[in-house]
């Protein structure tokens, strides 16, 4: 009894940090490869700790928010309780654009990633994704949500290990390139410090504004359930973060791009596109997969916001989905 409690523990912390992980869709293989290929190994660093360390804050955070507002799920509710209708509203008002942002940043993303990879036109893709997300989110709601993380995670996990795998057996890098650039891509630069600042400042109170991580703030069974899942989501995020960005440096190396290079957000797939097709296609399946199950949280998110806060759950979902 005792080892199945255990593991039904852990399920539980590993669950939770699922679901903050489920940040991270496709538009993270753009955002990390770009400062890398901008400010070198220290600004990756710094943007991956940057992201991680405001997903823990969650955590202490949180509780205290719970504690005041038991029947809420999502900040504005909150606030909403504490300062009045006007406040909540300001709140909701900039919760929603920054989430309808993020939803147009991941679409740009998946794009991106299929335009580079095979040279056709993504908006057909992206509309596909645009309706079936929004068929299984009106079906089943935000638990789907919570269901496709799962999954989610599990396609990160796949795309990592094939992807560090594609880079090991094909990347070639010109030492001579390498030489020239690894003082100004490896050594300490202004951008880099000035970034401790300010992305440190511009991540935190951008999560707040996201009502995903509220809503899974609020589904935890427990404040130490809370504290561990996201204690595993930023550890992951730091290191997979890393990752992901480390091909803004190598395709400087390999002579795709520069320094600065104007396409550094599409460095990974720049790179993945001189590949095996058979690693392109898994690449690109993975990356679809990934952004898909990121753009459905922000959907369920951005519509339970609009629904609660706009109009106090008295609009049929219908119609709020329809909005």
């Amino acid at each position: 009894m005792a080892l199945s409690s255990q593991l039904s523990n852990a399920l539980i912390y590993l669950t939770y940090g699922a679901m903050l992980v489920s940040a991270m869709g496709c538009g993270i293989l753009t955002t990390y490869t770009q400062i890398a290929n901008i400010a070198g190994l220290q600004g990756l660093l710094v943007y991956a700790l940057c992201g991680a360390i405001p997903i823990f804050l969650f955590s202490l955070v949180g509780p205290q928010i719970r504690k005041r507002c038991p029947e809420g799920f999502v900040l504005t509710e909150w606030v909403y309780q504490r300062y009045g209708t006007v406040a909540a509203l300001y709140l909701s008002a900039f919760t929603i654009l920054t989430m309808f942002l993020y939803m147009v940043s991941e679409l740009t993303a998946v794009g991106g990633a299929i335009s580079a990879m095979t040279g056709l036109d993504p908006t057909p893709c992206v509309i596909v994704q645009c309706v079936v997300t929004s068929i299984y989110t009106a079906l089943g709601g935000f638990k789907v949500s919570f269901v496709t993380d799962t999954f989610q995670g599990a396609f990160l996990m796949i795309f990592l290990v094939i992807g560090v795998i594609g880079y090991a057996l094909n990347i070639e890098i010109d030492p001579q390139l390498k030489r020239e650039t690894e003082g100004e891509l490896l050594g300490s630069n202004k951008l880099g410090w000035m970034l401790v600042y300010i992305l440190f400042i511009a991540i935190v109170t951008n999560d707040c504004f996201l009502a995903g991580f509220w809503l899974r703030t609020f589904a935890a069974k427990t404040n130490k359930d809370l504290m561990i899942g996201t204690g595993i989501a930023s550890v992951a995020i730091c290191i997979i973060c890393v990752l992901v960005g480390l091909p803004g440096i190598l395709a400087v190396w390999t002579g795709d791009l520069t320094i600065g290079s104007e396409d550094g957000w599409n460095a990974f797939f720049i790179l993945i596109a001189d590949m095996s097709n058979w690693v392109i296609g898994i690449i690109l399946v993975f990356a679809v997969g990934l952004s898909t199950c990121n753009f459905d949280s922000l959907q369920s998110a951005t519509t339970t916001t609009i629904s609660n806060d706009i109009f106090r759950n008295k609009l049929p979902m219908i119609w709020v989905r329809g909005i």
